[in-house]
């Protein structure tokens, strides 16, 4: 995924949604909510930088070693884990991807999605 921002840094907040066959959200009560998304996933944008030798495909290994800005306006690749999960979905649902706005920092997210 390729992301920027109008600040130095970003709060990205993900989730996987499922829809209906008429694309209206079903949701499902969790242990945090009654109704919550299927999985979700979140990253501090400066906190980016991965280890591709720990890494996998689907989980990329955070370093935390050094904090990388960004540059407000430019486009960052970045991998977001969304931890493994399963459901049985009836025929015509499906799964959705996600950003949600978050209110911890008002700054404006716009969000690329590439395979």
């Amino acid at each position: 995924m390729q992301v920027s921002t109008d600040g130095p840094d970003a709060a990205l907040f993900l989730a996987v949604r499922v829809l209906d066959h008429d694309g209206v959200e079903v949701t499902s009560t969790g242990a945090i909510a009654s109704e919550q998304v299927l999985i979700s996933g979140w990253l501090r944008l400066s906190y980016r930088k991965t280890d591709p030798t720990r890494s996998l495909r689907w989980r990329p290994w955070r370093t935390h070693d050094k904090l990388r800005p960004v540059k407000p306006g430019t486009s960052s690749p970045v991998e977001v884990e969304i931890w493994p999960t399963g459901i049985d979905l009836p025929t015509g649902y499906a799964p959705g991807a996600d950003h949600l706005r978050t209110r911890l920092r008002p700054q404006i997210l716009h969000c690329i999605w590439v395979k």
